[in-house]
């Protein structure tokens, strides 16, 4: 088990394809694009603890060092989801199924105006 818990793990919501380039846009990309755009992570960052609680000489203190252990799980859980998140916006930036598809949605405004 250690940092994952099994049950909580969304393995359906990340199974999704990234196609290739005569994929359908509204099908494959978008879908792609909209699960990976909104992932969180499940990992307990553990590891990231600096204070090992059962070591605290009383309850005050194991409490202290429960919540600073979990301000650093969050600022882990929170750098791990950016760095997805950024990652996933730069291969969208260069994407050129969706630059294809901004490229229709522009004509399509246009035509609609005139």
């Amino acid at each position: 088990m250690g940092n994952i818990d099994e049950n909580d793990f969304p393995l359906k919501h990340l199974n999704v394809s990234f196609g290739d380039s005569a994929s359908d846009y509204t099908n494959v990309v978008s879908t792609f694009y909209a699960c990976w755009e909104s992932y969180n992570t499940v990992c307990k960052y553990a590891w990231c603890d600096e204070y090992d609680v059962r070591e605290a000489p009383n309850r005050r203190v194991r409490r202290a060092m429960e919540e600073e252990n979990g301000k650093r799980r969050k600022a882990a859980r929170r750098e791990r989801n950016e760095e997805v998140l950024s990652l996933v916006q730069f291969v969208k930036r260069r994407d050129l199924r969706v630059k294809a598809r901004m490229e229709e949605l522009k004509k399509e405004k246009v035509l609609k105006e005139a």
